[in-house]
């Protein structure tokens, strides 16, 4: 036997082999037109080596003249052999992943349906569970079935999505939303993500469902608080408004009344009158500023306070505001300085800017004890102003100075024998910082901590 008779041998004893790997797998790896096509090949491949064994051992030549008609078609048939062959190999790791993907999909929690032709192909077991159909029912479900359990609404759009995927427009949906009815009647709002797959060799649709009706509940019960809570908010402010107007004008009129009378007729009253009266006036004062400062909070909650802007002398304007929180300086024997510079001119409201200036230098009249400084100082830098306010009083701590511009933020002190005025209505700084932020510039506050003093700055740009 010479070296291409073994050669044959061998290549025969492999066709043998691979024709028993094919028989094992012959039940669930072939159709019927492959089965026929492999007998047929592979008989062919087996007579022509058997034929060329025998003819190179010397055994036989009965078959020599088949051979050769055979022999033409060899390549041709070893070419479809191992298509096919390859074919069965590719099969089975379709099988396999075939098998990955339904034990995944069986113990997924999230609903995985296939549609195909508009009718369910693969639904597994969370399916069931969320909308509480059996896979047998769904199974057998046509198109009109499936519609009748999706409220009208959310059926044009779910039809439209897959009419979508199924003319090839789209691949691949984000995450969307919609209703559907289980079987016991109760409403599930599902969310799905759609692609297209090849499924048995055909388009079709792949869906991820998951259930988030707990989700959405919550989301309404939000939407329904948030709802309520802008009428409170609305009604508190409308209360607000509606008060303040009506207190305005009395309280105008019981103010007006006890300056003039200070102002006209302080000699002619004795003491204990004069005392009556600063006292009415001191109250009148304080509910007259109570009654600004809602107006005004109420007016920049509704975008209604609107500046008046002109060319100011800002140094002018803090002189006139030491001189009316003069009198409470003395009452409190503190002492005020001030280091002008020269006359800076700057366009902003002076009324709205005298008032956030009053109303930072009023709280450094109260947070300080009695003996204590207070000073003023304005520095004129390249494209802003700053105006600083530094006092000796009684300092904030990082807690207070979070809440120091929330409305009604107000830092309660009471009990804590500070030395210091606790009235106020925690209105006046988120006033102060609104307004200048109005003008675009800010107010920012500094302090080391309790009985360490504070230094705000009211940072104003350049026209």
């Amino acid at each position: 036997m010479n070296l291409i008779g073994i050669l044959d041998l061998f290549t025969l004893l492999f066709t043998i082999l691979v024709f028993s790997i094919i028989l094992i797998r012959w039940k669930h790896q072939f159709s019927l037109h492959s089965k026929v096509f492999l007998i047929f090949s592979l008989s062919a491949i087996l007579f022509y080596y058997l034929s060329n064994f025998l003819e190179w051992s010397g055994i036989s030549d009965i078959l020599i003249d088949i051979e050769d008609y055979i022999a033409i078609l060899v390549p041709l048939l070893w070419f479809f052999f191992l298509y096919s062959f390859f074919q069965m190999l590719s099969g089975q790791e379709l099988k396999a992943s075939e098998k990955k993907f339904r034990v995944i999909a069986v113990q997924s929690s999230m609903g995985i349906i296939i549609i195909q032709n508009r009718k369910f192909k693969y639904l597994n077991p969370a399916i069931s569970k969320i909308i509480g159909y059996s896979i047998e029912e769904l199974l057998n479900w046509n198109e009109m079935d499936i519609a009748s359990v999706i409220p009208k609404e959310d059926l044009i759009f779910m039809m439209e999505l897959f009419k979508k995927g199924k003319e090839g427009e789209i691949n691949f949906t984000p995450n969307s939303s919609f209703r559907t009815i289980n079987k016991k009647g109760e409403v599930k709002w599902l969310e799905n993500l759609v692609s297209i797959i090849s499924y048995e060799n055909k388009p079709a649709n792949l869906v991820c469902v998951i259930d988030i009706t707990d989700k959405k509940r919550a989301e309404e019960l939000i939407v329904e608080e948030n709802k309520r809570l802008l009428e409170l908010s609305k009604m508190r402010e409308d209360i607000i408004t509606r008060v303040s107007h009506e207190l305005k004008t009395p309280i105008t009129a019981m103010y007006g009344a006890t300056q003039m009378l200070l102002n006209q007729f302080r000699e002619e009253m004795n003491t204990e009158i004069l005392e009556f009266t600063e006292i009415s006036h001191r109250g009148a004062l304080r509910l007259k500023k109570l009654v600004d400062n809602l107006v005004d909070a109420t007016k920049l909650q509704t975008g209604k306070l609107e500046l008046n802007l002109q060319n100011e002398d800002i140094v002018n304007s803090i002189k006139e505001c030491i001189e009316e929180m003069s009198y409470l300086v003395n009452n409190r024997n503190l002492t005020l300085t001030f280091e002008p510079s020269n006359d800076i001119f700057l366009l902003i409201d002076k009324y709205r800017i005298q008032q956030v200036i009053t109303n930072i230098l009023s709280n450094a009249i109260k947070n300080t004890p009695k003996g204590g400084k207070i000073n003023i100082v304005v520095f004129d830098k390249n494209k802003h102003i700053d105006i600083l306010i530094k006092d000796t009083g009684v300092g904030l701590t990082v807690k207070e100075q979070e809440l120091l511009f929330e409305k009604f933020g107000k830092i309660e002190r009471y009990g804590m024998d500070l030395g210091v005025d606790i009235e106020g209505s925690g209105l006046g700084l988120y006033i102060s910082k609104e307004i200048v932020d109005l003008h675009g510039g800010q107010i920012l506050v500094e302090s080391e901590g309790r009985h360490k003093g504070a230094t705000f700055t009211i940072r104003l740009q350049k026209n």
